[in-house]
């Protein structure tokens, strides 16, 4: 029978290797909230800032719209009907129009002449608090009876 002597068996010796827990470090957490919360504090103001762009659009939008709207009504009616808009009047608006466009005011001014009846018609608003929105205005003519000239 053959022994082996104790210095005779190579038995490599490793190091045991670490067993690290899977997962976040407390240091890595923090480090990732700060850095979603810089992203936050960041982007904020520019997605509020892009809201208000686009309200404002849809307001300019809408008040052309009625505009619009108001003076195709009026370039239809005889002249006989714009004589009551001779000096600026405001022309009421509905309850829908007074939700989108807070202190909407819609101005109708005729004047006439020898070959027709020029109209403008004007829309202003409150834009922000105490801020007044630049007026929508929009003009066109009423001809007579015979067409334009």
């Amino acid at each position: 029978m053959m022994t082996l002597r104790r210095s005779e068996i190579a038995v490599p010796i490793e190091p045991r290797p670490r067993h690290r827990e899977r997962g976040f470090t407390l240091l890595e957490l923090m480090l990732a909230l700060a850095l979603l919360g810089l992203f936050a504090a960041l982007l904020t103001p520019l997605l509020m800032a892009s809201a208000r762009e686009r309200r404002t659009a849809l307001q300019e939008q809408l008040a052309l719209q009625l505009a619009a709207n108001q003076l195709e009504q009026l370039t239809l009616a005889s002249p006989d009907q714009l004589k009551q808009y001779a000096t600026a009047q405001t022309v009421p608006v509905t309850d829908d129009v007074s939700r989108w466009l807070p202190d909407v005011k819609q101005t109708v001014a005729t004047i006439a002449t020898d070959q027709g009846v020029h109209i403008t018609v004007s829309l202003t608003w409150q834009h922000r608090a105490g801020v007044m929105h630049r007026p929508v205005v929009l003009e066109g003519w009423s001809y007579a009876a015979g067409g334009q000239p």
